[in-house]
């Protein structure tokens, strides 16, 4: 069959690599191919190769350059390309659209007549509208979707705010929050948010997780659906409630908080298996207001940080130090560099923290100038700084955020227990003379506030 009368349907698949579009004359390559020399110049027009001269000795294609000669060549080249089983374009590779988190918080509120003698009832307001607004804020910067209510409780329990998104939920008022209830249903109040809770539609979804918190001045009284098993006895425990929270415990996704009054937290963590780091017993004072406040703002950070990290529940919500989420950036970021003004000694032996500074820095000790590790659970006081280092190495970060960055609340005193510092250490300034350092830690000195003359210590100052 004569090359001029070929059908398009019986032109063969070319591979244009091995020919040599440009390379050659198009008559010589219609040729070599028994394609009609006019669909060759069509085809190499189209792949933008120039044609063949001595000026233009030949254009470099790809060897994955390959048409099918039969189809027209009217096409344009992007059809052309697309129907060429070697010329076809990739299929763009599926970014898989990132889960976005869902919470569902419940603050179960206690307003007794017991809150208003003790004169909190506006104290008790305040702390609860910084708490509210340190959901907000996490929520925000944290792109997880959040859904808030309110569980107001007396002798009953009063649903006072229903599913309010975070940016929406509205702080408390005189009007909104009296404590003038009698009675202190309790365990109503806690079945009652988490029951709630429990009947959200998505409640079971992956991507959700429910904190619920509570706080109480007093003992369960007056509860009837969650009736405790011996209501005259001091067992106050509930079978049925403590059958809901093993549930949601095994769910994994919950994360269950009590501030309740002191002597109640080992009963109440044995009795309906809480964490025990998720409860704390709080004095029913103004003092005592703003620390419980203070430590489950720290707690809600806590909680949206280990959300975002992967984590559906908190087991540790109540001021147990936490680094393991932050990063040298992060740290970087919120804290100064101070490396210049210390120097890290290793203690080889237990001794008091003004022997040990004076032999290893030949200098007279000054009460501040030492930070000791932090190691075990104990009381920091509010004046105290907190020093962080990435183990392994001597760059020595600090400043205001240091204590809010480890999860210690400012301007109080408060019980710290020693949590996942991963790779950093933390150090605590002394305001001691007889600080017993144990053997094998480590005590920062700011060298700067050392001198060479006499003692500036009060040798009668026995503070830790």
């Amino acid at each position: 069959m004569s090359t001029r009368y070929m059908s398009k349907k019986t032109e063969p698949q070319i591979d244009w690599t091995k020919i040599g579009l440009g390379k050659k004359l198009d008559s010589q390559v219609a040729k070599e191919t028994g394609v009609p020399r006019r669909r060759v110049t069509k085809i190499r027009a189209k792949l933008g190769i120039p044609a063949f001269t001595k000026a233009n000795p030949g254009v470099k294609i790809s060897r994955n350059s390959r048409v099918d000669a039969s189809q027209p060549a009217t096409k344009p080249i992007t059809q052309v390309v697309a129907q060429s089983p070697i010329l076809s374009t990739p299929k763009t590779p599926k970014v898989e659209k990132k889960t976005k988190l869902k919470n569902y918080i419940a603050v179960v509120l206690d307003k007794s007549y017991s809150i208003q003698t003790y004169g909190l009832e506006e104290k008790l307001r305040q702390a609860y509208n910084e708490l509210v607004d340190t959901i907000k804020k996490n929520a925000e910067e944290s792109g997880q979707e959040t859904v808030f209510s309110l569980f107001q409780f007396y002798g009953a329990v009063d649903h006072t705010v229903v599913d309010v998104p975070a940016s929406k939920i509205e702080h408390l008022n005189s009007r909104t929050y009296r404590a003038d209830g009698s009675a202190t249903a309790l365990l109503d109040a806690v079945g009652a948010a988490i029951s709630y809770l429990k009947s959200r539609p998505d409640a079971k979804d992956e991507n959700v997780s429910h904190l619920v918190v509570t706080l109480t001045d007093g003992e369960e009284n007056a509860s009837q659906t969650y009736r405790p098993d011996n209501i005259y006895g001091q067992d106050k425990r509930c079978t049925k409630l403590s059958n809901l929270i093993t549930e949601c415990q095994y769910a994994g996704n919950w994360t269950l908080t009590f501030q309740l009054p002191h002597g109640f937290k080992d009963k109440f963590a044995k009795g309906y298996g809480i964490p025990a780091d998720n409860i704390r017993e709080w004095a029913q004072t103004d003092l005592g207001v703003k620390e419980t406040f203070e430590r489950t703002s720290s707690g809600v950070t806590q909680y949206f940080n280990s959300r975002a990290s992967g984590q559906s529940r908190v087991q540790s919500f109540y001021c147990t130090t936490d680094l393991s989420k932050v990063s040298v950036r992060d740290i970087k970021k919120k804290l100064d560099d101070i490396s210049n003004k210390f120097k890290s000694f290793v203690v080889d032996k237990e001794v008091d923290i003004k022997e040990f500074v004076e032999a290893k820095t030949k200098r007279a000790y000054v009460v501040g100038a030492a930070y000791y590790t932090l190691m075990k659970t104990e009381e920091i006081q509010p004046q105290k700084q907190v020093l962080i280092r990435q183990k392994g190495h001597l760059a020595v970060w600090g400043g205001d955020e240091a204590r809010k960055l480890i999860g210690l609340p400012q301007g109080i005193k408060a019980k710290v227990t020693p949590g996942n510092h991963s790779e950093f250490d933390v150090f605590v300034q002394s305001t001691s003379v007889n600080r017993k350092l144990p053997r094998g830690t480590q005590v920062l000195v700011d060298m700067t506030k050392l001198t060479n003359d006499q003692e500036t210590w009060a040798s009668g100052y026995t503070g830790s």
